[in-house]
């Protein structure tokens, strides 16, 4: 259906209400459509059927403004729990143009379906992906207050999605050879268009139709012509631009930093300190843990009981492929247990024995069963590329819920497992995934921090590309005005080694950007470094990935 959303703001002083005699009347509160938060809204005012979305976009703007005015009503003057809170409330802003999820859709090459969603993904063409939900709206909306306007209240927990690939396929035409489209257009199945329909996966969906379009027009070739080169070499356009796309890497022939070796004046170990909150373990936990080339040897858990007697609890270990790897946890594939007793009244650091020298490198969940009484702190910092997970509602999810940062909980490995070593930033992959893919400097070593390259042998280098961290599990909305992620490197400096020294080719101060791409003076050199001076507020340099390209032309 479609939708039409408001903005209201607190006036400082009261703001009575008298909506319009065609506005809608709720007098009694609405079920299944939350209202408490009311500085702007709602999804959930939505109408469609019986109406035609596209042909009747007026005449549903009408009846969604009628509804608006009604919601606002049943706050101001109604509702028992709003009343006096939005008091010096009112609105300042509807749009005016409805928001609509889907009506047509075109048939490409391939239709997106549900089952391809639940398998990841994976195509040979993959040009962007998706990671909502399959969100399937009833159609009835605000015409049935008596239904859920969502057919499970949008419960994240119960219908996971990991990212997904989304193929090139879709996003052009079977019958016409020259038609790209992207957008609530797409070539998808209904239930499929549920998860792709959300406006940051469309548009980079967006993104990639008009990139292929461009290759297609300088080619002179139509879409279903393109061959797998072309097709590759688009893939590695996107990912040169920062576009995620699951089960690719970096492949660019153009970048010399492929053959380099990385080294860094530090970096940092697997390592947390413990919060002062945490969750409770009526059901399981987890939390991801890296493991390197020397196997498990112990782990370390932030535990709280303030239970009068001891307690036992029982962990194991279950491997993950991803860090979106939740199966592994609804399966109980472990392959290696133990337990810790944790004394009554306990606060601190508790070990866990693995003793497992031959133990694979790789991800695994650390998994602790369900004690009554017992709490696993969080950590103060959500620790990179190792998220934790929560049993809730018959289900495995993220801690701590959908909608927020991420949390991690508090643990510490031996062997250190050399999760965030320099040669991450080379792996073709800038994001976490199958390993945290992050160059951490170490914390302990402060800033200045540097991380070398060395390509081999002199080359001209005359472009840089730089991939910083900036969190991206963080929910942009729920951040104050002008947040900088703390993350992120604020200041730095590239640099080349000429004549025996150091000489520097770029530097940046202010920087708030994940992605730099530096067009540089032509140079001959052997060995770049960046030298990060300064973060927006953690002490230590973070970098996903570095590039570098011989001509200005390919940076």
């Amino acid at each position: 259906g479609n939708s039409l959303h408001f903005r209201a703001r607190d006036t400082g002083q009261s703001a009575d209400f008298t909506p319009p005699a065609w506005a809608e009347r709720f007098e009694e509160c609405m079920p299944y459509r939350p209202h408490t938060y009311f500085e702007s809204g709602y999804w959930w005012i939505e109408l469609g059927w019986p109406r035609n979305t596209t042909r009747d976009g007026e005449e549903l703007r009408d009846e969604l403004l009628a509804h608006v005015l009604g919601g606002w009503d049943h706050i101001k003057n109604h509702c028992p729990k709003t009343r006096e809170t939005a008091r010096n409330w009112a609105i300042d802003w509807i749009g005016m143009v409805p928001g609509r999820r889907g009506s047509r859709r075109f048939v490409g090459a391939h239709v997106i379906t549900q089952r391809d969603i639940d398998a990841g993904g994976v195509f040979p063409d993959t040009v962007g992906f998706g990671g909502w939900e399959i969100d399937d709206h009833t159609k009835e909306g605000m015409r049935e207050l008596a239904k859920k306007p969502s057919f499970d209240g949008v419960n994240h927990w119960l219908y996971f999605v990991r990212p997904f690939g989304v193929p090139l396929r879709s996003l052009y035409a079977q019958e016409l050879p020259n038609l790209f489209f992207a957008g609530r257009c797409m070539s998808a199945s209904r239930l499929a268009f549920n998860s792709l329909r959300v406006m940051l996966t469309l548009g980079a969906l967006g993104e990639a139709a008009g990139t292929a379009a461009a290759l297609c027009v300088k080619g002179d070739v139509a879409p279903a012509d393109l061959s797998t080169a072309q097709i590759q070499a688009l893939q590695q356009r996107l990912l040169r631009n920062d576009v995620f796309l699951p089960g690719v890497a970096n492949q660019d022939a153009d970048d010399l930093a492929r053959t380099a070796t990385a080294t860094a004046s530090s970096e940092a170990p697997l390592d947390s300190v413990p919060d002062e909150t945490g969750l409770g373990m009526p059901d399981p936990l987890a939390q991801l843990i890296p493991v390197g080339s020397a196997g498990l040897a112990t782990t370390q858990v932030y535990l709280e009981s303030p239970a009068a007697e001891p307690r036992t609890v029982k962990a194991v270990l279950c491997p993950a492929t991803h860090v979106w790897d939740l199966p592994p946890l609804e399966r109980d594939e472990s392959v290696a247990g133990c337990t810790v007793e944790v004394p009554a009244g306990v606060t601190g650091w508790l070990a866990l024995d693995w003793d497992l020298p031959d133990l694979p490198a790789g991800l695994y969940w650390l998994r602790l069963e369900s004690v009554p009484d017992i709490v696993w702190r969080y950590t103060t910092e959500t620790i990179p590329g190792c998220p934790a997970a929560r049993f809730t509602n018959e289900r495995w999810w993220f801690t701590p819920g959908p909608f927020g940062r991420w949390r991690t909980f508090a643990v510490r490995i031996a062997p250190d497992p050399a999760a965030y070593g320099a040669a991450n930033v080379l792996t073709g992959v800038a994001r976490p995934g199958e390993a945290t893919n992050l160059w951490r400097s170490a914390p302990a070593a402060g800033l200045p921090a540097s991380l070398e390259l060395d390509l081999g042998a002199e080359r001209e280098v005359a472009g840089a590309h730089l991939t910083f961290d900036t969190d991206l599990s963080r929910v942009n909305r729920q951040m104050p005005a002008f947040f900088c992620a703390p993350e992120c490197v604020r200041d730095y400096e590239i640099q080349a080694w000429i004549d025996g020294g150091w000489q520097t080719l770029a530097s940046v101060c202010g920087n708030v950007q994940r992605k730099r791409i530096h067009p540089l003076a032509p140079t001959r050199t052997q060995r770049l470094r960046l030298v990060a001076l300064a973060t927006h507020g953690v002490p230590e340099a973070r970098l996903y990935e570095v590039r570098v390209y011989g001509t200005c032309s390919t940076c």
